[in-house]
């Protein structure tokens, strides 16, 4: 099993070739974008069963549910909308992490709309997470032209016809880029138990860095969103609809800034839940929402005279 993520892809293909693809170890696989330098690279060096030009085909076709196998992703626009269902403790992320690895959802010839209980609609996704476990880093996901960058919940929204867990889903390292025309960069939608989204940037997104819904079959339950950046977000950097299902959120260690559109809060809690609003910095005017129920501590605005006024104490 490869631990470090951030392997050099080379590295990753002779300890693949050690490994010998034994059964029940983890896999290495590679979803490279045809007609490039890389693809060519990759097709001389490892076996057509390890490697694909979509990421799609790489998870449907190649990828075992239930063993932890990773996809490194090739640099180059990816033009697709990825399903990730009975694949649990998949991991996927970049070779090369950043603008180098840009998904680009509304170029996808496959789409999947979606419509939210709180009363927003998306054209398509780069990637709907479905199953438990799954961990998502090191990529660029461009929303523009009203799209989502990642999906993670129980699919009520996308088909009812699912009744998923993704619970454990971790998200690291992933910039969302709306260029105001990005409705949101993550949705949070009956996801269960102990999500964690850290070190994220969400940037120019129209609706919301992170949303946090009910769902339809499952709920929310102590996710965890720390150590991110939301920057210039239409409306909220996080918001939750108002919904009593919604319970123990912890944000913490997030840095919320106004650009050329100013939040209309930095964080709005509506459920009735006991969350967790925690040393967050608040480089913006409107700073958070919510009840008197939930615990606020250490966080620091900006409107301060030396820029370190403490804005909620415990």
């Amino acid at each position: 099993m490869i631990k470090d993520r951030n392997i050099d892809p080379k590295a990753a293909i002779q300890l693949h070739k050690i490994m010998g693809g034994m059964s029940g170890r983890a896999e290495t696989f590679y979803a490279i974008k045809s007609g490039t330098d890389y693809a060519t690279w990759i097709a001389d060096r490892v076996d057509n069963d390890h490697w694909s030009s979509t990421i799609q085909d790489v998870i449907d076709n190649k990828c075992v549910d239930g063993r932890p196998d990773h996809v490194y992703i090739g640099p180059g626009k990816i033009k697709e909308n990825v399903l990730i269902v009975d694949r649990e403790g998949l991991s996927l992320s970049g070779i090369v992490e950043g603008w180098f690895t840009q998904i680009r959802p509304s170029d996808a010839t496959t789409k999947r709309t979606l419509s939210s209980v709180s009363g927003f609609t998306v054209q398509g996704l780069g990637f709907a997470i479905l199953d438990r476990s799954v961990s998502i880093s090191d990529l660029l996901i461009d929303g523009g032209g009203n799209y989502l960058g990642i999906y993670i919940g129980d699919g009520y929204r996308i088909d009812t016809g699912y009744s998923a867990n993704s619970a454990s889903a971790r998200i690291r390292n992933v910039v969302f880029r709306g260029g105001n025309e990005g409705e949101l960069g993550i949705l949070l939608d009956g996801c269960s138990d102990n999500v964690v989204i850290e070190g994220c940037t969400f940037d120019q997104l129209s609706k919301a860095g992170i949303q946090i819904d009910p769902g339809g079959a499952r709920t929310v339950q102590r996710p965890i969103i720390r150590d991110n950046l939301f920057r210039s977000c239409n409306i909220y950097g996080i918001d939750m609809y108002s919904s009593a299902t919604t319970v123990n959120v912890l944000v913490q260690d997030n840095t919320f800034q106004d650009g050329a559109q100013a939040f209309t809060y930095g964080v709005r809690f509506q459920s009735t839940g006991v969350h967790s609003l925690v040393g967050n910095r608040f480089a913006c005017a409107n700073t958070w929402s919510a009840s008197a129920t939930d615990f606020i501590s250490g966080n620091y605005g900006s409107n301060g005279a030396d820029g370190s006024e403490v804005v909620s104490e415990a």
